[in-house]
């Protein structure tokens, strides 16, 4: 049995429970700074929206992270795993492992596994893992995973537990959205997408669609001052150098009387995604609000949009962002709330909201992830903290997004 040792003596680093941070020893990452603290998981936007950042959607296959939060390196280490197929698109994201999806799923790979030499320490490896065939109407894709070592003991797939053990993850990629039939699962950003025949008739005509995406490019200094404008002074400018525009609507069904019918459930929004220079890009959020006659007189009113941070290309990345300069922060209940406060405050951070064991602030837009890790590195009250992220009510048949250009 390997030991580790620090000034309490010998420890089984073996056993989460005594691991010289009361860290488990190989875990999945949920969000970036996870070190594997299984308090409040289900309190973070990567638990609900089954977004891990341990987990990476991409064209044939899912790359999955290892982390190893112990002093030394793994033995061998074993990464069971299993996929849904479902083409029933009122299913929601957190829905893959907790309803049956035999009647309508495509298949499943519940004894699939890989394994892996060692992890080293605290170090992270990645794992590619294949996706199954896609079946025609394909909905969600939902994948989970268990990650357990030599010594651990062997745990039946209904017995794992996403909320409470940082050793197994879940993820869902939404495709109903985008896509159907033999079409591409993931597009990357210079795919050609045609313009949507409902937004051309919205807009009143194709060529006017057609107009309309040609001049994407002229927004792009636009784009640019209204990130820029929400930056404190000082701050280094953002510098805009593509920019891709999403329609997202709310789809649901309603019944006149004469049956039902499907229905936009809110006005529709447009999403300007831009590439600043980053790993995640920026998102400016602009919603149509028809007037008087058939159309938006002021579309794009910039002057109302909201920002939103954009980690990935994949239909869940675009409905439920970020949302810019806004923290979630887990503190240890224990500490007083003047403490916290204080510290906050002390860190840059405004607009405070104190809760039980989450709280919620403001902080510098497009700094989210470096002020998280800051947060979780030098306050010892802050147990986890990740961006805020957009939530959806809840509808049948959903909410759909569609890049215009």
């Amino acid at each position: 049995m390997m030991l580790a040792f620090d000034d309490r003596g010998p420890i089984n680093i073996e056993d989460p429970t005594r691991d010289p941070r009361s860290l488990p020893f190989v875990h999945f990452r949920l969000y970036g700074h996870d070190t594997g603290d299984p308090s409040g998981r289900d309190q973070v936007g990567e638990f609900s929206t089954r977004q891990p950042t341990s987990v990476e959607w991409r064209q044939d296959d899912l790359v999955l992270e290892v982390s190893n939060s112990s002093w030394i390196a793994s033995d061998l280490v074993k990464i069971e795993y299993e996929f849904v197929m479902c083409v029933d698109p009122s299913h929601g994201v957190a829905e893959g492992f907790t309803r049956d999806h035999f009647s309508e799923s495509a298949g499943s790979s519940l004894d699939d596994h890989s394994w892996v030499d060692s992890v080293p320490a605290q170090d992270r490896i990645k794992i590619a893992i294949p996706i199954p065939p896609r079946p025609f109407g394909l909905a969600n894709i939902y994948f989970r995973a268990r990650v357990s070592s030599l010594w651990s003991r062997k745990l039946p797939p209904a017995q794992w537990n996403f909320r409470d053990d940082p050793a197994v993850v879940e993820a869902t990629l939404i495709t109903a959205a985008r896509f159907t039939g033999e079409r591409r699962l993931i597009a990357t950003r210079n795919d050609a997408w045609p313009a949507e025949t409902s937004l051309a008739r919205m807009l009143g005509s194709a060529s006017v669609v057609a107009e309309h995406s040609s001049s994407i490019p002229s927004f792009m200094s636009e784009i640019e001052k209204c990130l820029n404008a929400a930056l404190p002074g000082g701050t280094e400018p953002l510098t805009v150098s593509a920019i891709e525009l999403h329609l997202i609507r709310g789809l649901t069904m309603i019944d006149l009387g004469e049956g039902p019918v499907l229905a936009v459930a809110y006005p529709p929004e447009f999403l300007f995604v831009a590439e600043i220079g980053e790993e995640e890009r920026a998102g400016v959020s602009v919603i149509w609000n028809s007037g008087p006659g058939y159309g938006d007189p002021k579309f794009p009113d910039l002057t109302t949009a909201r920002l939103r941070i954009i980690k990935g290309e994949a239909p869940e990345d675009l409905l439920y962002p970020g949302l810019a300069g806004e923290i979630l922060i887990g503190t240890d209940p224990q500490a007083s709330r003047a403490d916290i406060e204080l510290g906050l405050e002390n860190a840059g951070l405004s607009d405070i909201h104190l809760g039980p064991s989450l709280t919620t602030c403001r902080c510098v837009p497009f700094k989210e992830r470096e002020i998280c890790d800051r947060l979780v590195e030098t306050l010892s009250f802050v147990r986890h903290a990740g961006i805020n992220r957009v939530a959806r009510v809840q509808l049948n048949p959903g909410w759909k997004v569609v890049r215009i250009s």
